[in-house]
């Protein structure tokens, strides 16, 4: 059995994914889908927004924390499914737009945190 969306707070789901979660945050203004997971949990997050009885059409935007594969692998899917934004810090932007790799390398990461915001 698959696990079920947790509460973590009033309105906010944990959608756990295996070795990552995404978040769910309901707000009047449309939804927040936080992370996606990796590009094969597509399906899954579908799954809990349904168990959750949330058309995916409510979520308006999709947070990505970082650009690790498992965090933003399901983004493009998702934000066509549910016809949502997604929201990115501008040092990850290439890489979620497919122009970098996803994963950075230390060298590269440390990099980023170096430049201002």
């Amino acid at each position: 059995m698959r696990a079920l969306p947790e509460i973590v707070t009033e309105n906010v789901y944990r959608l756990r994914l295996g070795r990552s979660n995404a978040y769910l945050v309901r707000q009047e203004s449309g939804d927040v889908l936080v992370d996606t997971g990796l590009p094969a949990h597509g399906p899954r997050v579908l799954a809990m927004l349904e168990r959750l009885r949330i058309d995916p059409s409510s979520v308006k935007k999709i947070l990505l924390t970082h650009r690790h594969l498992d965090h933003c692998g399901a983004a493009a899917q998702l934000s066509e499914t549910c016809g949502a934004e997604v929201v990115a810090h501008r040092l990850d932007a290439p890489a979620v737009e497919g122009h970098e790799r996803l994963s950075p390398t230390r060298r590269g990461l440390l990099g980023s945190l170096l430049e201002p915001l």
